[in-house]
């Protein structure tokens, strides 16, 4: 496709509407997204902003072609220009066109001023057709824009650029919205791998080139720091897209409380006021002679074998655990690495589940081995381990769990309702 001057030419001729700015710009680009419905992809669970558990759904449109850019248009409101069609660069003859306009700051940069495209009755962004033999005039509304601050909100847009192997950057994509309607995105060629590139249908759907997908493990695609996996820190941002509002984070503990020096301690983090619990050391530590802390030791059974490091305990297992809220408190399973997965209840016969609300002096917790995992040691050691965030309105503290074997096996495993019992103290 190709910008061209107005006359009695096949293409499309696009009349701007811009009456309340910008009026001008220093560079107008026309960009030509796919038309095609698998092109155009609805993504929900977007975070609406980095600092809050707010998610929307958002749109993405995909770059087919481009019909260039004009520089220095005195006036944008009424500007007109057709779009030739061309074959060698596309065979299509519907697009979704978008026409960016940016001013240039003193420092030679490009800043993003204004989008615009053919609205249908919705608000929504509309096709066009360039084609042979066709003559078709539309209206191109523009939406002035400024830089977001925090939740991208209306006339707010923004330009994702990434890294490039020579230190530089390129232009990613961008990321708007207009006076009404979701928040909208258009995905540009991944020119690092092909600098000639014009079509960007194939690229995953990776605005801020964290190699994460919108559409698989990327919970924020405007910022590189945020996608399922990502190192958690307490500063009010929930990094790692698991959406939970506490998470546990590292810390530092002094000298003496889980060894003669400092070593990584636990602390639960409220990830809406970026507040976390005092550094604790994790369950092992807090229930070994010597180190109190908010500990409590669940014992299981296990079948005797000939060799007595290699004890199996029994599992799943289900036990009583005191917590001591005097009102209703909420016991949540914290996410830990390792061979374990615990549910909870507020009562015996309920539903297990990872958190359970309304609880007052003990929760019940089912322990279980995950699928595939073995675990062995010997009678009174350590074989894994919880961490259990208890809160109250704004309060949370941290409990630790620290399960281990009975110091006396059993022949067989005693089973009832299908898990065996363990014992849970304090």
């Amino acid at each position: 496709m190709a910008l061209a001057a107005c006359g009695s030419e096949d293409g499309a001729v696009l009349t701007v509407r811009a009456p309340d700015g910008p009026s001008t710009a220093d560079r107008l680009e026309l960009v030509l997204a796919s038309a095609d419905a698998r092109s155009i992809t609805a993504v929900d669970g977007q975070r609406a902003s980095d600092t809050a558990l707010v998610e929307e759904s958002v749109r993405y449109y995909r770059q087919r072609a481009t019909a260039g850019t004009l520089d220095a248009i005195a006036q944008l409101d009424g500007f007109v220009v057709r779009i030739a069609p061309d074959t060698s660069v596309s065979a299509d003859e519907a697009y979704v066109p978008f026409l960016v306009a940016s001013t240039r700051d003193p420092d030679g940069s490009y800043r993003l001023t204004g989008i615009g495209a053919v609205l249908d009755a919705a608000g929504d962004p509309a096709p066009v057709t360039i084609a042979d033999g066709v003559r078709e005039s539309y209206f191109v509304d523009v939406t002035p824009l400024v830089a977001p601050v925090g939740t991208l909100a209306a006339r707010e847009g923004l330009e994702l650029r990434c890294p490039t192997p020579q230190q530089s950057t390129y232009r990613s994509g961008l990321a708007w919205r207009f006076d009404r309607g979701p928040q909208l995105r258009l995905l540009l060629p991944d020119v690092v791998a092909d600098p000639a590139a014009t079509d960007a249908r194939e690229r995953a759907l990776d605005l801020d080139c964290d190699h994460h997908d919108a559409l698989v493990d990327d919970c924020d695609d405007l910022r590189a720091a945020f996608h399922d996996g990502a190192a958690e820190t307490c500063d009010g941002m929930d990094t790692n897209c698991d959406g939970d509002r506490y998470a546990i984070v590292d810390c530092a503990l002094p000298a003496g409380v889980c060894g003669p020096a400092p070593s990584q301690g636990l602390a639960i983090c409220d990830e809406l006021s970026a507040q976390q619990t005092t550094c604790a050391g994790d369950p092992q530590c807090q229930c070994t002679s010597g180190n109190p802390g908010p500990c409590t030791k669940c014992i299981l059974a296990f079948e005797p074998t000939a060799v007595v490091t290699d004890q199996r305990p029994c599992a799943p297992a289900v036990g009583k655990l005191a917590i001591g809220c005097t009102e209703p408190c909420t016991v949540e399973v914290m996410p830990r690495p390792g061979n374990w997965g615990a549910l909870v209840a507020a009562q015996l016969g309920g539903t297990f589940a990872p958190r359970a609300t309304g609880v007052t002096d003990a929760v019940f917790i089912q322990a279980a081995l995950l699928s595939g995992s073995v675990v062995t040691a010997a009678p009174a050691e350590s074989v894994g381990d919880f961490v259990l965030a208890i809160t109250h309105g704004d309060d949370v503290r941290y409990l630790g769990v620290d399960l281990q074997l009975s110091s006396l096996g059993s022949a067989t495993c005693p089973i009832t309702n299908g898990t065996s019992p363990m014992l849970c103290s304090p």
